[in-house]
């Protein structure tokens, strides 16, 4: 069976107000992603027996738990259940993950662990999550599989903060309408294992966080919407689908256009369209950290120092030199902040800035003035020590 076709169970909640919670900030509610996702879902998933959308207030610990219990009761073996949370994802005194609700009231992963095990018709399950340590659901799939259960899971974030912006719910509703640039492969269609690697493409290019999932074998090749097959024949330097550094921060080409490329900005909740020249879009430079070196990590609370651990492509796993590793957790080089300030060089002015990293007699610096997707590697001729 088609699974749009399966008897389906949805909750989805998304908390952007968090003013009756101290010391959270809380996000723009103009145009909000959370319930455009929703009304996807609902219309692709013909079958849907049951379905809530929670928002703000109603979104506390009670109720979501008792809609999620609610849910799985609703169910038979061959049903299928979809869970998302947006919102604030939260470390305990412990460093145990959890979803923060609009009350300051928290569900641990352990929790919500809890409650998905008691499944016990073994419905397949769909977890999605766009916040902070929403990895936490992916851990969650891994380990009930391992109980036998049908659980599996796409996420914005692993063990790592996760962006303000819409991006990766916005990846999930182009993936569910049918987005050609999400079909890398030209099938004419998209499944499962198109959105996690999507999801993956977005928050590595766009937001530079990483991502995580979990899919199960049949899942991943089961097909969610038709694409418009999309051949792009170019023989510039720039490529369809490529990512690239420009005036307006970080973009992607989305077409061509005689001499002129389409690129895609994404605005917290909206994509922009414009048409660069060739000479308008820079490649991207990436740091060249390795395990064992000591760095400065941005933190909410103040910059702390640590040490990377692990490199995964441009995600440095880091280990604070004050915290527990219950407390370790990824980052990119947008967090790390470096020891000496200078002044760059670049087109006859100096730029105040900054040395991250020095390696091969060569400076990767940061600009204080512009976006991070502008760090570059310059040689010691366009840096002056302050």
């Amino acid at each position: 069976m088609n699974i749009l076709e399966k008897n389906t169970n949805i909750v989805l909640t998304g908390v952007l107000d968090y003013s009756s919670c101290e010391n959270i900030i809380s996000f723009e509610s103009d145009k909000r992603k959370d319930y455009e996702l929703y009304k996807t879902l609902i219309s692709k998933f013909i079958n849907t027996k049951y379905t809530v959308f929670l928002k703000e207030s109603d979104v506390n610990k009670k109720n979501v738990l008792q809609k999620i219990y609610e849910a799985l009761h609703n169910q038979e073996s061959k049903d299928l259940f979809i869970f998302y949370f947006t919102g604030h994802g939260i470390l305990s005194d412990n460093g145990e993950p959890g979803l923060l609700m609009s009350d300051s009231t928290i569900i641990t992963k352990t929790e919500l662990k809890n409650i998905l095990q008691q499944n016990n018709k073994n419905q397949k399950m769909i977890l999605f999550g766009d916040f902070c340590y929403s990895g936490l659901l992916a851990d969650i799939a891994r380990e009930l599989n391992l109980e036998g259960l049908d659980i599996n899971a796409i996420t914005s974030a692993s063990s790592n903060l996760s962006t303000g912006n819409w991006s990766y719910t916005q990846t999930l509703i182009d993936s569910f309408e049918g987005r050609s640039i999400i079909d890398k492969d030209n099938k004419g269609f998209i499944n499962f294992i198109d959105i996690a690697k999507e999801v993956q493409n977005v928050m590595f290019n766009r937001e530079r966080q990483k991502s995580d999932y979990y899919l199960l074998p049949d899942l991943e090749n089961s097909k969610i919407s038709n694409a418009k097959i999309k051949i792009m024949n170019n023989t510039s330097n720039i490529k369809y689908d490529g990512w690239y550094s420009s005036n307006e921060g970080i973009t992607r080409v989305t077409d061509f256009k005689d001499d002129l490329f389409e690129v895609e900005y994404y605005n917290y909740n909206e994509y922009k369209f414009k048409f660069l020249k060739e000479s308008e879009l820079s490649t991207i430079q990436i740091a060249d950290f390795e395990v064992g070196n000591h760095i400065n990590v941005d933190c909410e609370e103040g910059t702390y120092k640590a040490m990377i651990i692990e490199v995964d492509r441009i995600f440095y796993k880091v280990s604070y030199e004050e915290w527990g590793p219950e407390w370790n957790e990824w980052i990119t080089k947008h967090r790390i902040n470096g020891d000496e300030k200078v002044e760059i060089f670049l087109d006859d002015k100096w730029y105040p800035g900054e040395i991250l990293q020095v390696k091969n007699n060569k400076f990767f610096i940061r600009y204080h003035e512009y976006d991070t997707c502008f760090d570059e590697w310059v040689d010691v001729t366009r840096i002056k020590k302050l």
